[in-house]
């Protein structure tokens, strides 16, 4: 396997890590009886401790090597989110966050380790590679989730009425992705044409 799928693999985790943990945070800490303010400083113990974990991580790699530094970020990021799942208090949840905020510090490290593996003459290029990667899996997910949406939606709304959807047929659809260009852009077409 590709060392750069490795680390793509991992700093997708950690981001898969915060954002799915993102949403459900307030609805966990009022279940405990955290105030506003306790879901507010719940939410930024993460982001501060990676802010003050970064250099440490950074440090700890040029000594010892970027790969065990990474695994040791994996580790504490599933230690933290076991925790997080078994939290029966709100101090129980800010260890976790902590935890979690502490093992995904390791993001630097994996760029450094992109930065080291690359040639000299592209040296930022895996960085890219790295955050458009991430980015187009981002947009992925997300219009596949506005569609799945979409379609509950539609679904949810003909049962209330008490109707079946209506699906364009094949021929319908493939006459709409043949001509789409002259309705979306007809002046291009037309330029072309002439």
């Amino acid at each position: 396997m590709s060392p750069l799928l490795v680390i793509f693999l991992t700093v997708f985790i950690d981001l898969l890590g915060f954002g799915i943990i993102i949403p459900l945070l307030p609805f966990y800490a009022e279940h405990f009886g955290a105030s506003a303010l306790m879901v507010g400083l719940l939410s930024t113990s993460f982001s501060v401790a990676q802010f003050l974990f970064a250099p440490f991580w950074g440090r700890l790699s040029d000594r010892i090597g970027r790969r065990p530094v990474i695994l040791l970020g994996l580790l504490g990021s599933a230690v933290s989110y076991a925790l997080f799942a078994v939290a029966t208090s709100l101090a129980a949840l800010f260890v976790a966050r902590t935890l979690a905020g502490v093992a995904g510090a390791n993001i630097p490290t994996a760029q450094a380790f992109i930065a080291d593996t690359n040639c000299i003459v592209m040296k930022r290029h895996g960085i890219t590679v790295l955050g458009r990667t991430v980015s187009e899996c981002y947009h992925r997910v997300n219009t596949y989730h506005a569609e799945v949406k979409r379609q509950f939606m539609v679904e949810l709304l003909c049962a209330a009425k008490g109707t079946q959807p209506e699906y364009m047929r094949k021929e319908e659809m493939e006459w709409m992705y043949a001509h789409g260009d002259g309705v979306v852009y007809p002046q291009l077409i037309r330029r072309d044409r002439a």
